[in-house]
């Protein structure tokens, strides 16, 4: 699977906003989603640098 650059926060965004609006207070799960994207993010381009290196 090709992780795009930004993909993990976009889609971090988009589900945090869909959750928020579930539960009627967007900020929060906008924020907590976010977080959770820039951590997906990371581990897959750490994961792609380790794999290049052997």
């Amino acid at each position: 699977m090709k992780l795009e650059s930004g993909s993990a926060i976009a889609g971090g965004s988009i589900l945090g906003m869909g959750v928020g609006f579930l539960f009627d207070n967007m900020l929060p799960f906008l924020l907590i989603d976010n977080g959770v994207g820039f951590f997906i993010e990371f581990y897959f381009k750490n994961k792609k640098e380790k794999n290049d290196e052997q």
